[in-house]
């Protein structure tokens, strides 16, 4: 009974973990988009978003839990770097100014039209940095009837799309779809955050006694949770965004199409409830990161940089990036996350098959070969031609976005007869 419940408790809590607010913007714009195909769409973001979420907090478990342990198969150095890069990306890089932003402008769209950003932003760092630095349990207070309250609001407007739609998707003839939700995945930035956050989920079975086969049993019975959880939800606004697919709307940001779709659905209460509680649910996403980050820099710089001083530098650091607004930190976002994506996806899928790669060098291959995409396009800087891109263009879309994928097996097969020295990881 008590690892049962253990289970389901550490279910929601992925759940809860992953399912930030603000990837909420993604989906109806991906259905709007689709049409009749949104349920290629749904596929394709669901295999990013949710997908290998899943498999990223079993890898993690597999290798007991921290982030280190995915990076080390490469190499030390390499691991520093990689948890580096994604502890930036989720957090003052990309992630935490985009609470801010999407807060700012569901405001704008919803409750306060003429109100401004940079105040919205600065009141919500103000926020973020006294909940960092005090006691207060009021944020967690919030959270507890704040993700329920969420959960049943958007419960009801998919009820309400599949039940009563406003329209009927169309035939948009779109083409690339699979492939370009794929990409879109990458956005919620979720299957870093498995690498980074696992290890708090696991604890609760730890101290239940669990270790090795058993750990990974439970993990995986917790993943599923969360996994349909999530699933309902994206698949749930994909499927609602085509249904306006007709309504003329594609040029409305994401922000305001999930505003007005919402206000369609529910009228202006409802609205006004998804517009608070999404506003609340980005200031707890923001302050849960910005502890993990200045956690991780102290830790990093062997406590010369104090607590307090990194909350300030990752709030003031995200502070002037959110005001940049959604649309642009997602377009900034996009070739930062395309580079990365690639190399955690392939680790990932390397250390649950790991019993197949025994050499370190495999690895190294794989990783060069994910990198690919990155290297053609720093080469392309100077040699003014992107081979990559180009060889990209003689493929069918949704071919084309796993290109990476061919030339990280090929290397990886490559690297396994290349003499490079092992790690005590591997060689244990």
């Amino acid at each position: 009974m008590k690892k049962n419940k253990q289970i389901i408790i550490s279910g929601f809590a992925l759940f809860s973990m992953f399912f930030g607010s603000g990837n909420l913007i993604f989906p109806p714009t991906l259905g709007i988009q689709a049409g009749t195909e949104w349920w290629i769409s749904a596929l394709g973001f669901l295999l990013t978003g949710v997908g290998f979420v899943m498999l990223g907090v079993l890898a993690t478990t597999k290798v007991g839990g921290e982030i280190s342990g995915i990076g080390q198969r490469v190499g030390n150095n390499f691991s520093k770097l990689f948890s580096l890069l994604i502890i930036l990306c989720i957090g003052p890089g990309l992630a935490i100014p985009r609470t801010a932003a999407t807060t700012s402008e569901v405001l704008q769209a919803s409750l306060a039209p003429s109100i401004p950003s940079v105040l919205v932003n600065g009141i919500f760092f103000l926020l973020v940095i006294y909940f960092c630095l005090s006691e207060s349990k009021v944020i967690d207070i919030l959270g507890k009837y704040l993700t329920p309250a969420l959960l049943v609001t958007l419960t009801i407007i998919i009820l309400r799309a599949v039940l009563f739609p406003l329209g009927h998707p169309v035939d948009l003839h779109a083409h690339g779809v699979f492939g370009f939700s794929f990409k879109q995945g990458y956005q919620t930035m979720d299957c870093l955050a498995a690498l980074m956050f696992t290890f708090i989920v696991i604890q609760g079975f730890r101290d239940l006694g669990y270790e090795g086969q058993a750990l990974m049993t439970f993990t995986k019975k917790a993943a599923v949770i969360a996994g349909i959880g999530l699933s309902f939800i994206y698949g749930g606004f994909i499927y609602l965004g085509s249904t306006i697919s007709s309504f003329g709307w594609e040029d409305l940001s994401r922000v305001e199409l999930l505003v007005k779709s919402t206000d369609a659905m529910l009228g202006i209460v409802g609205m006004i409830l998804l517009s608070l509680a999404m506003t609340l649910a980005c200031l707890t996403t923001a302050i849960g990161l910005t502890v993990t980050c200045a956690e991780y820099f102290q830790k990093i710089s062997r406590n010369k940089l104090s607590y307090r001083f990194l909350v300030y530098l990752v709030s003031l650091v995200s502070f002037f990036l959110s005001l940049g607004g959604v649309e642009y930190i997602i377009k900034v976002s996009g070739p930062i996350l395309e580079g990365i994506y690639p190399v955690a996806i392939i680790l990932i899928l390397a250390i649950l098959f790991d019993r197949f790669i025994k050499k370190r060098s495999t690895y190294i291959g794989l990783v060069f070969g994910a990198l690919v995409p990155v290297l053609s396009k720093l080469l392309a800087l100077f040699i003014h031609i992107d081979y990559y891109a180009q060889l990209q263009k003689t493929m069918p879309e949704n071919q084309g976005t796993f290109l990476w994928l061919a030339f990280s097996l090929v290397f990886g097969l490559i690297f396994t007869f290349l003499p490079i020295k092992e790690v005590d990881s591997l060689e244990e």
